[in-house]
């Protein structure tokens, strides 16, 4: 394992190795890195890769769209937002999906990086869960529910 390797080359390297993907999931796997995780992670060396790393990204990715006026942005964030266009759309609030779908691309990447032995076997962040952007919690069926009635298993707004 080569130890000065940092997740931005590491990501690099891995991206080029995909050549078997449609194009349509590379295009998404390359936004994900170009976007996130060379901007937020990319200066960390593999080895020291650490769960704590992608809970702070994962936290600066749920900011994007929904800093409050006058808050300052954290470090993580503003390397984010640095990687992102002034265009509006650009600045909306990530959606859940995104998240689930950003860790995904974060999983593959690392699985593949532990097989080739590129990274240790102790893998970053497959103990972390996918991060839920403001995903409202489950309130479970109401007392007055029978049989799954409408009123089952509501989501609390």
């Amino acid at each position: 394992m080569d130890r000065t390797l940092t997740f931005g080359e590491y990501l690099d390297r891995w991206l080029a190795s995909k050549v078997r993907l449609k194009k349509s999931t590379l295009r998404s796997y390359a936004t994900h890195v170009r976007l996130y995780l060379k901007p937020g992670l990319g200066h960390v060396r593999m080895p020291d890769l650490r769960d704590h790393h992608f809970e702070v990204l994962y936290a600066a990715m749920r900011r994007i769209g929904r800093m409050g006026e006058g808050e300052r942005p954290s470090l993580m964030l503003s390397r984010l937002l640095s990687a992102r266009s002034d265009k509006p759309a650009a600045q909306r609030p990530l959606s859940p999906a995104r998240m689930r779908r950003v860790h995904a691309t974060v999983m593959s990447a690392l699985n593949a990086a532990v097989k080739k032995g590129e990274s240790p076997s102790t893998l970053p962040s497959m103990s972390s869960s996918p991060p839920d952007a403001h995903r409202a919690p489950w309130r479970g069926p109401t007392p007055g529910s029978r049989n799954g009635g409408a009123t089952a298993g509501v989501r609390a707004r």
